[in-house]
C-alpha cells in the first residue's frame, strides 16, 4: 500500500520560560549522515498547540528562525525517517535531528462489518483532525480495507478513517519506535 507521505514535517512542542529567546537553526541527517532534503515544518506552543513557526526550507537547506526561550519537544518527519528529541532554547541554538525509522500503524477499515476502501489520515499533533496535505500522513485502505502508515514518530496520534459520504471515525493510536501498532478493525456504522 502506498502512503502519500509528505516530504517531512517538524513539530516542536514547548513552554516559554525565563530563558532567552534566540535564533534556532534546524537541520536533519538520515541514518547514513546525509541531509534528507527539503522538509515542511511547524513549531507548536505547549498547552495551546498554536503554531508559532512553520514553513518549507529550500531543498537540502537548514532553516533558522526566532523562537522564545524555553524547553521544547522536537519531532521531525521526513521521507528519510523521523526523529524525536528535547531541546532547550536559551539564546541561539543549533539543532540537528538524527532520523530513525520510527514506528507504524496498521489496521482494517470496515463499514457495517465489511471491509471497504476508506480514506486514512493521521494529522500532525496540534493540528486537530482535519485532513491537510501540508501536515498529515495520508493514504487509502485497499479493496480489502487494509492499510498501514509507516515512519511515524513515537507518541500518541489520532487516526481518522472514513469517507465524505460514509462519515469518519477517530481512533487514538500509541506509536513506539521500531514497532507496528496493530489497530485492528475500525468499523463505521
Amino acid at each position: 500500500m502506498r502512503n502519500l507521505l509528505l516530504l517531512s514535517v517538524l513539530v516542536v512542542t514547548g513552554c516559554a520560560g525565563s530563558r532567552d529567546p534566540g535564533v534556532v537553526t534546524l537541520s536533519a541527517l538520515d541514518q547514513m549522515g546525509r541531509n534528507p532534503g527539503s522538509f515542511n515544518f511547524a513549531i507548536f506552543e505547549e498547552g495551546t498547540n498554536k503554531v508559532a513557526w512553520s514553513g518549507v526550507p529550500a531543498q537540502g537547506a537548514t532553516v533558522s528562525g526566532n523562537v522564545k526561550g524555553g524547553e521544547y519537544r522536537l519531532l521531525v518527519i521526513s521521507s528519510a525517517g523521523v526523529a524525536s528529541m528535547e531541546i532547550d532554547v536559551d539564546g541561539d541554538e543549533r539543532v540537528t535531528a538524527r532520523l530513525t525509522t520510527g514506528g507504524a500503524a496498521r489496521g482494517e477499515a470496515r463499514k457495517n462489518g465489511k471491509p471497504f476502501s476508506a480514506e486514512i489520515w493521521m494529522p500532525i499533533p496540534g493540528k486537530g483532525t482535519e485532513k491537510s496535505s501540508a501536515l498529515s500522513y495520508i493514504t487509502r485502505a485497499n479493496a480489502d480495507g487494509k492499510f498501514q502508515i509507516d515512519r511515524l514518530p513515537p507518541g500518541k496520534w489520532v487516526l481518522v478513517v472514513g469517507t465524505s459520504t460514509e462519515g469518519f471515525k477517530e481512533v487514538t493510536v500509541k506509536i513506539d519506535e521500531g514497532k507496528v501498532s496493530q489497530i485492528g478493525y475500525v468499523d463505521l456504522p
